[in-house]
C-alpha cells in the first residue's frame, strides 16, 4: 500500500514544488494547496516506519523532493490593547504538531541511511561525523517539542490524542537513541564506543519502555505490528545492554574488560522494568494476529538476564567492592549530549583503552546468552518478511556476533 501510495504521489507531481504552481483553478485556496503537500509528506513519513521496522528500502528520498519541509514555527502570541493575550490559531497548532511529527520520521530515516544500511561501513570517521551530526539534530528537535505546549496524558478532563502529549514525544526521542547509538554496520559495538553506547542504551530503553507501559494504562497508545515491534526492540535493547554490563563485569574478576554501567542493576529494577515490557507486548499482540510469540521469546531472555542479576549481587565481589569506572580522556568529537534521566552520558566517557566485547573465556558467559542463542532464529524472523534485515534481526547478530557465534 505505502509503494502505490508513492508511486501515486510521483504521478501527481506532489513532490515538485511548480507542479503546484500550475495545478487546477488559479483560485484554488492556499489550504487546499497544503493539504496536497501534506499528502506527499504522509506518504513519506509511512514510508519511513514501514520501511525502517522491515529493513526495507525507502520507496521515496529526500532528494528527489524539493518541497520545503513542514515549519515547526507558530505564530508567537500577541496581547491586546488591554493586555488579554491572543493564541495561535489551531491549524497553526497542528500545523506544528504535524511538522514535529514529519521531521522526527525523516530524521530517523536519516539515522536508518547513514548507520544502518552500511553506507559508512569501512569508514569508522565518516560514521561518528554522522551519528555526532545526528544527534545535535535530534537534540534539536526534542528541544522544539517544548514549543507545543504538551499535555500530559493523565491530565484531567477530555481525552487528549497521544501526538498531544508529552509522554508520547518522550517516547519517540529514546526510541531515536535507541537506532543511533545501538550496533549497526557503520559503528558496531566491538571498539572503545561500546562504553558511550551501552549507557544511554540501557537508559533509552528503560525511559522507552516506561513511557509504553504509561500510555498503555492511559489506552493511548495504537495497538499495531509496529507498535509491537517498537515495544520488543525497547525490551530487546534494555536485556542487551544489561546482559553486556553483567557480562563485562564478569569479566573484571578475571582482569578483563571494564564496566558499562555506572551502577549495577538491582534485581527489582529488572523485574519491574521486564515485567512492565512483558505486560504491554501480551496487551498489543492479543489485539491481532501479530506476531503472539513475542512475548514469550522476550519472558525467557529476560529471565534469564534476571538469573544472571541474581548469581552477580549473591556472588562475592573482587576484594570486596565494585570496580571503578576507567579514567576518562578528552571529547573525540563535539555533540550535544542526550538527554537521559537520571543521568547524562557524554562523549567524555570514553576509556583511555581501546575495549571489545570478545571475551574467549567461556566463564564470561550468561545464562541469557545461552537463551538467546535458542531465540535466535525466531528473532531473526519476527516478521514474515523482514529476513534478518530489520531492527531487531540487526541487534540479533550483532549480540551472536559478541558471544562467538552458534
Amino acid at each position: 500500500m505505502v509503494g502505490m501510495a508513492a508511486r501515486m504521489c510521483f504521478e501527481m507531481g506532489l513532490h515538485r514544488e511548480e507542479a503546484y504552481n500550475h495545478r487546477g483553478n488559479p483560485n484554488t485556496p492556499a489550504s487546499t494547496l497544503t493539504i496536497h503537500r501534506r499528502w506527499l509528506w504522509c506518504v513519506l513519513a509511512m514510508d519511513r516506519v514501514v520501511s525502517i521496522t522491515l529493513g526495507r528500502p525507502f520507496a521515496i528520498h529526500l532528494e528527489d523532493v524539493d518541497l520545503a519541509l513542514p515549519t515547526y514555527e507558530t505564530t508567537q502570541p500577541m496581547n491586546t490593547a488591554e493586555g488579554h493575550e491572543i493564541p495561535s490559531t489551531d491549524e497553526e497548532y497542528r500545523g506544528a504538531v504535524f511538522a514535529h511529527i514529519i521531521r522526527y520520521r525523516i530524521l530517523c530515516g536519516r539515522i536508518m541511511s547513514s548507520l544502518h544500511r552500511g553506507r559508512y561501513t569501512n569508514n569508522e570517521h565518516s560514521a561518528l561525523t554522522a551519528q555526532a551530526e545526528l544527534s545535535n539534530d535530534l537534540e534539536e528537535w526534542h528541544a522544539k517539542t517544548s514549543t507545543l505546549n504538551l499535555e500530559s496524558g493523565a491530565s484531567d478532563g477530555a481525552k487528549v490524542s497521544s501526538f498531544l502529549t508529552a509522554e508520547w514525544y518522550e517516547m519517540l526521542y529514546h526510541n531515536a537513541l535507541l537506532m543511533l547509538y545501538r550496533p549497526s554496520p557503520a559503528l558496531p559495538l566491538n571498539s572503545s564506543r561500546a562504553t558511550l553506547a551501552v549507557p544511554i542504551i540501557y537508559e533509552s530503553a528503560k525511559q522507552a519502555i516506561g513511557f509504553y507501559a504509561h500510555l498503555h494504562e492511559l489506552q493511548r497508545i495504537n495497538y499495531t505490528w509496529i507498535t509491537l515491534h517498537s515495544v520488543f526492540m525497547a525490551g530487546l535493547s534494555f536485556v542487551y545492554a544489561a546482559g553486556q554490563h553483567f557480562r563485562t563485569k564478569k569479566s573484571q574478576r578475571h582482569g578483563h574488560a571494564s564496566p558499562m554501567l555506572r551502577s549495577d542493576p538491582s534485581i527489582l529494577e529488572i523485574v519491574n522494568i521486564c515485567r512492565s515490557c512483558s505486560s504491554v507486548l501480551v496487551a498489543v499482540s492479543e489485539r491481532g494476529n501479530i506476531a503472539r510469540h513475542c512475548h514469550r521469546v522476550f519472558d525467557r531472555l529476560s529471565d534469564a538476564v534476571l538469573s544472571d542479576a541474581v548469581e552477580y549481587h549473591i556472588s562475592p565481589r573482587v576484594g570486596g567492592l565494585s570496580q571503578p569506572l576507567p579514567p576518562l580522556i578528552p571529547a573525540l568529537c563535539n555533540n550535544v549530549t542526550p538527554n537521559i534521566t537520571p543521568s547524562n552520558y557524554t562523549m567524555d566517557t570514553l576509556p583511555s583503552e581501546g575495549w571489545s566485547f570478545q571475551d574467549p573465556m567461556l566463564s564470561s558467559m550468561l545464562a541469557v546468552d545461552d537463551v538467546f542463542r535458542d531465540c535466535f532464529d525466531d528473532l531473526q524472523h519476527f516478521h514474515e518478511s523482514a529476513f534478518g534485515e530489520d531492527p531487531i534481526g540487526q541487534l540479533s547478530q550483532d549480540w551472536l556476533g559478541q558471544i562467538g557465534g552458534v
